[in-house]
């Protein structure tokens, strides 16, 4: 982690350099003194990779180096999957906004759904990654009061 001190040393010294240029600050990081421990350092899909699933393989490789390559990019150690509650176009009409879920009736799943958001999964795990974490935004429109995948009125 080293890495990220060093990242972080530096574009604070050269914040400090801009606003005070006349002015020098000597700043001492002791890298050694441990105040607290960072289990991860992640991002979500959350509807983004549904789309961008969809550009051509060159393109998604890039977009999975700079987001799980420690070499080629921010190398991220954890990535959030969102579940998805099912496609509703009734409630919400911006299409980033809702995603496919795997439950196809009670019971019934369809795994091959989401194949955008599982290359994903599967790029930041032949990446590197080794934490995963699954999530939903609502759970399936089956299952909801108002047989949406949001809130409505009452």
């Amino acid at each position: 982690m080293s890495w990220i001190f060093k990242t972080l040393f530096l574009i604070f010294s050269v914040s400090i350099g801009l606003i005070a240029k006349t002015n020098t600050i000597e700043i001492d990081i002791d890298i050694s003194e441990q105040y607290q421990v960072i289990d991860n350092f992640g991002a979500s899909d959350c509807w983004s990779m549904q789309k961008i699933g969809e550009w051509y393989t060159p393109q998604k490789e890039r977009v999975a180096d700079l987001l799980f390559s420690v070499n080629k990019g921010i190398g991220l150690s954890a990535w959030r999957f969102n579940i998805g509650a099912g496609i509703n176009r009734t409630t919400i009409s911006h299409p980033w906004r809702t995603a496919e879920t795997f439950e196809t009736g009670a019971g019934q799943y369809d795994w091959t759904s989401q194949g955008n958001e599982r290359w994903f999964l599967q790029a930041a795990k032949e990446r590197g990654v080794e934490q995963f974490i699954a999530f939903v935004n609502s759970p399936p429109a089956r299952m909801t009061r108002n047989g949406y995948t949001n809130c409505t009125d009452g």
